[in-house]
């Protein structure tokens, strides 16, 4: 009976349980978190989780949440990055309900604005100061 029932836990368990969010600082309205163990590169190509915790409900539409997780891919060499899935959540740390939630978007990929949090985001995915 119990080795039927560990499978069926393991399938039941978020992989997002097990990450690790490295707090990379913020400013008095959010903090930044990288799950660097998602990290995956390939070639100039780098994927990478990150998630915002919001000190305050934040609306977007229809949808209030305190935190966000977004999982973009980065183009170093070319300076783009496209969303690939993202998700609102009612708790902070994404916690709480999933209030809104995009996957497998594989977005156009779209300039890096400069003094934006995509800038921040591309610096720490491709290595750059």
């Amino acid at each position: 009976m119990m080795k039927k029932i560990i499978p069926l836990l393991l399938l039941l368990v978020s992989t997002s349980i097990f990450a690790e969010w490295t707090n990379m600082g913020g400013n008095e309205d959010t903090t930044l978190y990288i799950d660097f163990q998602s990290m995956h590169k390939e070639g100039h190509i780098i994927d990478l989780w990150n998630m915002i915790d919001n000190k305050t409900t934040q609306v977007s539409g229809n949808y209030n949440y305190l935190s966000e997780k977004n999982h973009f891919e980065y183009d170093c060499e070319k300076e783009t990055l496209r969303i690939l899935d993202g998700s609102y959540y009612a708790d902070h740390m994404g916690k709480g309900d999933t209030v809104f939630e995009q996957l497998n978007l594989k977005e156009n990929p779209e300039k890096i604005t400069v003094g934006a949090m995509t800038e921040v985001l591309w610096k720490i995915a491709c290595g750059k100061k």
